[in-house]
């Protein structure tokens, strides 16, 4: 790569977009000249840090029109210790949009390639849009380093890189020490994917997912991954597992206000399994939810569609209590709770203190106890979630729309949403809790 690619700066190298194109229309073909051309709408620079004063080699290839190929290496004679090695990129645009494929808060957090389930960062405003792919091929080559992403929405800049990691707090993942990159060549690189196409800035995930879809997932699937042959078999033994063999711990039906409700249990234990010889210990208070995460409406259309595929009346039964469930959830001025549970005590069964369950005629409403409020508050005292509550209105409408036109559910759903609007504030945004 010549020295103009690249500007010392004491711990980086700074590759200015503009420099690059340059570089490039001297050796690619006309066409590539004008993609290449178009990236400075898209980017303003790539900081590139060094390995131990080491300079990389740098290339960019258009693969098509609107995504160009990034790639980089490293020769390393020795191996070297360092903690972080990342690259920079910095939109050429002010973005009004970021996204993200995983949490990280703060400066200390990471995309951990742990959780590189379908990696991408994005950015666009009301007329471009700028995405980064990991290169899964490198990836997966790279073995003995671990890659990692991150988002800085307020400074509007997308970081790739390699260092060890650790969990943090539930499911954030922070940069950790320790990281050798062993001699050889070290080999890094990644997707630029641009577009200004009205489509792409509506659905701005969808481009992204197909190029993941095309370039990685089609390939595995016609080889056989993850497994062969139909799911369905899979799907029978999950519904016999819940509704047959441990249906005495999973389902729960019971009565709210007269009418027969039902849903899957919230979790279940080894305790619990029919075959298990000592005294049942519930782990969690017994309770269904109807939330972002754990969302028996959700999981009843699921059941619901299976049902109805194999004609089977009882399980169409049991999905049609599920939906009975949530409509039954009390709105309050459109506002509604995301779970419903009992109380819990401790009894002695055989020598053992075990938690148990007062049984569903001491109900109550409330919601999850995975909250900010101080100490997890109890679910009986967690306050409202919005996200919980839009996200259970959402699944009313979609099995309005997909399964049955239950009028309760857009009555419900839109009660809800007339309230919500309530709550926006001046700058747009919604409460959380």
């Amino acid at each position: 790569m010549s020295r103009q690619f690249l500007r010392s700066n004491t711990n980086c190298f700074i590759c200015s977009a503009l420099v690059l194109i340059a570089s490039l229309m001297s050796c690619k073909s006309q066409r590539h000249s004008f993609e290449q051309e178009s990236i400075k709408e898209y980017i303003a620079e790539i900081k590139i840090d060094s390995l131990q004063n080491i300079a990389p080699s740098m290339t960019m290839q258009t693969v098509e029109p609107g995504i160009i190929k990034v790639y980089i290496k490293f020769t390393l004679r020795d191996s070297v210790k360092q903690d972080d090695w990342k690259l920079i990129l910095q939109p050429a645009f002010t973005p009004t949009f970021h996204w993200a494929s995983h949490l990280t808060p703060t400066d200390s957090n990471i995309i951990a390639q742990h959780v590189f389930r379908s990696p991408a960062l994005i950015m666009a405003d009301s007329n471009k849009q700028f995405v980064i792919v990991p290169d899964l091929d490198l990836v997966k080559k790279n073995n003995a380093v671990q890659w990692y992403m991150d988002m800085d929405a307020i400074r509007n800049k997308m970081t790739l890189g390699v260092s060890k990691s650790t969990i943090g707090r539930h499911i954030l993942y922070e940069k950790a020490k320790g990281q050798v990159i062993p001699p050889g060549d070290f080999e890094f690189g990644f997707y630029i994917l641009t577009s200004n196409d009205s489509s792409n800035l509506r659905d701005p995930w969808r481009r992204p997912l197909t190029f993941l879809w095309n370039k990685w997932g089609t390939p595995l699937y016609k080889s056989g991954e993850p497994i062969n042959g139909s799911l369905m078999p899979y799907v029978k033994h999950t519904y016999n597992w819940a509704f047959n063999t441990w249906k005495e711990s999973v389902w729960q039906e019971f009565k709210l206000n007269n009418k027969e409700v039902g849903a899957p249990v919230f979790i279940v234990n080894v305790t619990q399994s029919p075959n298990y010889p000592g005294p049942v210990n519930e782990r969690e208070f017994r309770s269904i939810w109807n939330q972002a995460w754990f969302s028996s409406l959700r999981s009843a259309q699921g059941l619901y569609r299976y049902a109805r595929r194999t004609n089977d009346t009882a399980l169409l039964k049991k999905a049609l209590l599920t939906k009975e469930l949530a409509l039954s959830f009390p709105q309050q001025d459109g506002l509604f709770g995301s779970v419903i549970a009992t109380p819990m005590k401790d009894i002695r069964v055989k020598g053992e203190t075990v938690n148990r369950s007062t049984g569903w005629q001491h109900y109550y409403f409330g919601n999850s106890n995975r909250n900010p409020a101080a100490a997890w508050q109890a679910a009986a005292m967690a306050p409202l979630h919005i996200l919980d509550m839009s996200w259970t209105a959402y699944l009313m409408l979609t099995w309005y729309d997909e399964l049955e036109k239950d009028e309760r559910l857009i009555q419900y759903a839109t009660k809800y949403a007339d309230k919500l609007l309530t709550l926006q504030d001046t700058a747009g945004f919604f409460p959380a809790w």
